[in-house]
């Protein structure tokens, strides 16, 4: 009854704040029961792989999101809604951290409330694009969330390390913060950072070397899918790309930026750590790691919207301190009015999506009803269908996996740059099934039992992941290459 009254109690104080969590949950809840993305698919697998010996297993994901989902997936398919939903509660809890610490050491200075503050940076938070990226593949807001932990309590000088791993373990471009827990002058809590960020990750290492002979297996795949092995496919970064996350932020934003400026080259300025200097430096990494990252796929920039949300509250909060009293309310109706125009806009594109991942359940059906669930499927599409099927594979060869014995599944309305086969291949092919979306092509007379079986897909993209590390002709990487070798009791 206590707690009760205490939640009815916070919801009567921060009404904008639970309105926008309301909005914002329900909107992620209906875009993921409206698409199923493909990475989402993944770690579903990845979670039946660990709680309940799935076959099918991505070596190179992050473990976390499928360790949370695994708890519940005695639920079936609504242990994803749970998960949103806790994620999207994790998200609310942590930008009121991280909020309110940087209402205790930055913005106490305006002319504002602390509980005024968490709805501004909360509001500023969910801008559309983390709204439509945030959820819709797993693990970007749930990264975001341990960061924003992260930072809440580094801002405040406490023990931090654990949710910097715990992003790590969400995500691994979160690797590129660690060098912020080296920012303190007390070198015992630099050590302390480091001591519980490695203990939140430690077990994770030690499953990989247990199971695969090397503690980094699934951070140096991940390494070798994203980066080493898209060499040939590097896309030019343009600041332009960053207006996708700042949409009708921008101005705030441009005007946070110049205040920043500001305030760094002012003769007040104290050179400890402050943190218009701290999200400034977090801006600088993140465009260093987006120019570095070869296929600059526009989800890869869902972190900017930390940095752009601290630089549009500053903006706001220096507005509210320079204008008359009476224009603040109407500014705020304004902006409320936006956000509600963008969420309507979101439900409206999330509706279009309605029915993408039926033709990969159909597929699934179908492959059941011809009595070949046993055996081994491939296609250019392996992720969504075997999260139906449960026996596909990535579709490594056209001819060459017919003359394997095993069966394919070609969605020939949604071409990938993993297809390996042309059109004369498919008119030529066993088609023991056609309809508007795919077919499905076997080997004369195949049967559940002269098939090919389903295997499980347990086994690192790559053999030596230390020799990986050592490809690149940089003296350092040789270096960690070295390291790799003598961490994993190898010679190098």
């Amino acid at each position: 009854m206590k707690l009760l009254n205490k939640l009815k109690n916070f919801i009567l104080g921060n009404l904008v704040l639970f309105l926008l969590f309301v909005f914002s949950t329900i909107f992620f809840l209906i875009q993921h029961y409206f698409y199923l993305g493909w990475d989402f698919s993944a770690y579903v697998l990845n979670a039946e792989h660990f709680f309940y010996s799935g076959l099918y297993f991505e070596v190179y994901r992050a473990p976390l999101i499928s360790l949370i989902l695994g708890l519940f997936l005695f639920l079936g398919k609504f242990s994803e809604s749970i998960y949103i939903l806790i994620v999207s509660i994790l998200f609310l809890f942590s930008t009121l951290k991280l909020s309110d610490s940087l209402y205790q050491k930055y913005f106490y200075k305006y002319r504002i409330k602390k509980e005024q503050l968490r709805a501004i940076f909360y509001f500023f938070s969910l801008n559309p694009f983390l709204l439509y990226y945030g959820l819709v593949e797993g693990t970007e807001l749930l990264a975001l969330s341990f960061f924003e932990l992260f930072l809440a309590y580094f801002i405040l000088g406490k023990t931090s390390g654990h949710f910097l791993g715990l992003a790590f373990l969400s995500r691994y471009n979160f690797l590129m913060f660690f060098p912020l827990l080296f920012l303190n002058k007390d070198y015992k809590k630099v050590l302390r950072n480091f001591f519980f960020a490695f203990l939140v990750i430690f077990p994770w290492l030690l499953y990989n070397f247990f199971k695969y002979g090397n503690w980094l297996t699934s951070i140096i795949d991940s390494y070798y899918l994203n980066i080493f092995s898209r060499q040939t496919m590097i896309q030019q970064f343009s600041y332009s790309s960053l207006l996708y996350v700042s949409n009708w932020l921008t101005p705030f934003v441009l005007v946070g930026l110049i205040l920043v400026f500001f305030q760094l080259f002012s003769k007040n300025y104290k050179q400890d750590i402050k943190a218009d200097f701290l999200f400034l430096l977090i801006l600088g990494f993140l465009i260093y790691d987006i120019y570095q990252t070869p296929f600059k796929v526009q989800r890869y920039f869902f972190n900017f919207v930390l940095p752009f949300a601290f630089l549009s509250t500053l903006s706001l909060c220096y507005l509210i301190d320079k204008i008359e009293k009476k224009y603040i309310s109407k500014m705020i109706l304004s902006l409320l009015i936006i956000f509600l125009i963008s969420l309507s806009v979101l439900f409206v594109i999330a509706y279009k999506t309605n029915g993408s991942d039926e033709v990969f359940s159909s597929a699934a059906n179908d492959i059941q009803k011809l009595g070949l669930q046993e055996c081994k499927f491939l296609s250019s599409h392996w992720v969504p269908l075997n999260y139906y099927s449960k026996n596909a594979h990535y579709l490594y060869d056209f001819k060459s996996a017919l003359l394997n014995n095993e069966s394919l599944v070609i969605f020939y309305n949604d071409p990938t740059i993993d297809d390996t086969f042309t059109k004369e291949d498919l008119e030529n092919a066993n088609v023991v099934l056609k309809t508007k979306d795919y077919i499905i092509i076997t080997s004369v007379n195949i049967t559940n039992q002269t098939c090919n079986k389903k295997l499980g897909s347990k086994s690192p993209m790559i053999v030596d992941s230390c020799g990986i590390i050592y490809e690149k002709s940089s003296i350092i990487r040789k270096v960690l290459s070295k390291f790799c070798n003598f961490i994993n009791f190898k010679s190098s």
